[in-house]
């Protein structure tokens, strides 16, 4: 049984990665794992109400165009990127369009991810989260 009620969507395009990340995840949360965008966005429709935070580790205009459509939708208020460094450009651009919301580097430790999901979701909680960027 998962210690925190979060669930976590992530996205990535990679079958290999997406099942490591869901195994070092799933003894911290509840962790529902997709490769395709549709697919996230179906899943986030589908449980709006619930606390969920989307981690997008995928490379490129995927994930930014997958989490621009999610914050559009305004049902997802935690949306983090996990990128390199050599995606700095799409991290400037989702930061300043609001599509990012938080954004952490590679490779990162399972407890960094964790802490920040369960101080985002306090955060949210408590009702002082504005669905925009950091500045």
């Amino acid at each position: 049984m998962p210690v925190d009620q979060t669930k976590i969507i992530l996205f990535e395009t990679d079958v290999r990665t997406l099942k490591e990340m869901q195994n070092r995840l799933i003894s911290y949360c509840a962790v529902h794992g997709f490769f395709e965008p549709d697919q996230v966005l179906e899943a986030v429709k589908a449980d709006h109400n619930a606390k969920m935070v989307v981690v997008s580790t995928a490379r490129g205009s995927d994930s930014l165009g997958l989490l621009e459509s999610i914050r559009r939708l305004n049902s997802v208020p935690l949306r983090i990127l996990l990128t390199g460094y050599e995606d700095l450009s799409l991290v400037v651009k989702g930061l300043h369009s609001g599509a990012v919301q938080r954004v952490m580097s590679k490779p990162l430790q399972d407890s960094e991810l964790i802490s920040l999901i369960r101080s985002l979701a306090q955060t949210a909680l408590s009702g002082s989260h504005s669905n925009t960027s950091p500045r």
